[in-house]
């Protein structure tokens, strides 16, 4: 998928927003209570830029170049050079990787980082700790930064010391040593999230002994959706055969740490989308690469088998990846991701045509363009990182049915460009019939919809 492909997703603008407060105003509340702010500290390298949509996806590819490398050291360390690459192989042809390591939000930081904490496990189980390991000691606090929702993976860490060490107890006190050491590098953050983030746990956040369990069936259908789409069924028998050839404590571990942290957001979380749980997708490449590499060890040709077996690995994914490269729109997404991406309301579907066209439209004179601030959050902070520096656009946000925007419009349309930009919100506006009881004239330019027919807004010149 080019970085440009997919539209602005209302997750990457506010990310980005919230950068450029940070940085140039030092506004470091939101991202703290959303619990993100290490992905919004460092999207704030593309707020300098012209494009900074395209200089954020930037970052995030180079996030999950990072993820990629610990990728293929996990796998060197585990079952040798050639499952490394096998692994690495895996996660390039990946359709879960290929979306989220290109969009800028702040799943992929902790990916890479709860992937460098995995290798932190193996290093603390195989060589006597002469001091705090820096790998792990770092990785917590990187972790905690990126996402709290880390806190649901690290079970998996300790499994894997449990697993993989022959000095348990040592190995056991070394590593709560370490995790001691990491959330006390993180406690600052995750205190001030304890203290502000009562609106973010609230959406996402389960209490298992309530309600009636249409909250779990639902996350449980929507993992469904994402196992199927993401992990694909033929990765998913070549994981089922990986735990059968290799029949060991690496395989177990590998295979725990995709199926704890699933079983921990459906029980204790609502996630809204597979992103959450992109941290499982190195393990379970891992053991996919695992098994490849045991079972071409059996046979007279193994180049050969490799190649066979991860193109057969691979092969439901590479028609997803085919899509994402070529026409983004018509993947096969989970529904939920669909809706976000492509289809519903968080899209940015529909606002980047809205852009182009203002970008035509002041190219004669400049133009003032009046954004409805109760419209859907995708409209308004679209526009801003789109066109929102573009010589020749000034940008208002405002409520368009206030006897204040009807005089600024009329004042802006006396010196020559006045445009209206009406989307989505709760309340239904007749926008014409709004202006021409002052006395003015709403011209519709144009009605911009999302892939299957949702309107996403309504461009408007408004004379006096």
């Amino acid at each position: 998928m080019s970085l440009g492909a997919l539209p602005a997703f209302l997750d990457e603008a506010v990310h980005i927003q919230w950068a450029e407060r940070l940085w140039s105003e030092g506004r470091i509340a939101k991202p703290v209570s959303a619990g993100r702010l290490l992905a919004v500290a460092a999207y704030g390298v593309a707020v300098p830029f012209e494009d900074r949509l395209l200089a954020a996806r930037l970052v995030s590819v180079f996030v999950g170049v990072g993820t990629l490398l610990a990728v293929v050291a996990l796998g060197r360390r585990l079952f040798g050079a050639r499952a490394a690459w096998i692994a690495g192989a895996l996660y390039i042809l990946s359709p879960f990787a290929l979306v989220y390591d290109r969009l800028a939000l702040s799943d992929g930081f902790l990916s890479a980082f709860i992937t460098l904490l995995m290798l932190g496990a193996c290093d603390l189980a195989e060589r006597p700790p002469r001091w705090l390991h820096v790998l792990t000691v770092v990785s917590i606090p990187l972790a905690f930064l990126s996402k709290v929702s880390a806190v649901l993976f690290l079970p998996t860490w300790f499994i894997g010391l449990a697993l993989l060490s022959h000095d348990r107890r040592r190995v056991l006190r070394t590593g709560a040593l370490s995790l001691l050491a990491g959330l006390a590098a993180a406690a600052p953050m995750l205190v001030s999230f304890l203290r502000t983030g009562r609106e973010i746990a609230a959406q996402h956040i389960a209490d298992p002994a309530s309600g009636d369990g249409s909250a779990l069936a639902a996350t449980l259908a929507d993992m469904g959706g994402w196992v199927v789409a993401y992990f694909t069924p033929p990765a998913l028998v070549a994981a089922l055969v990986a735990i059968l050839v290799l029949r060991d404590r690496r395989a177990a571990w590998l295979g725990l740490s995709v199926l704890l942290p699933f079983a921990l957001f459906s029980v204790f979380s609502e996630p809204w989308s597979a992103r959450y749980i992109l941290p499982t997708l190195p393990p379970f490449l891992l053991l996919i690469a695992g098994g490849i590499d045991r079972l071409a060890a059996r046979v007279s040709r193994p180049a050969v088998a490799v190649v066979a077996f991860v193109l057969l690995a691979s092969a439901e994914g590479l028609a997803f990846d085919k899509h994402l490269l070529t026409n983004p729109a018509q993947a096969p997404f989970p529904e939920d991701d669909r809706r976000q991406l492509v289809t519903g309301w968080p899209s940015g579907y529909g606002v980047r045509d809205l852009a182009t066209r203002l970008v035509d439209e002041s190219a004669p004179a400049p133009i003032t363009v009046f954004v409805d601030a109760r419209a859907t959050r995708n409209v308004t902070a679209g526009l801003d990182l789109l066109v929102g520096r573009t010589d020749g656009i000034r940008l208002v946000e405002t409520d368009l049915e206030t006897a204040e925007t009807l005089q600024a419009m009329r004042r802006e349309a006396g010196k020559g460009g006045a445009y209206a930009v009406v989307g989505p919100r709760p309340e239904p506006l007749d926008f014409r019939a709004f202006v021409s009881n002052s006395a003015g004239l709403a011209l519709r330019v144009q009605v911009y919809e999302r892939p299957g027919g949702e309107w996403a807004a309504t461009l408007f010149r408004v004379r006096f």
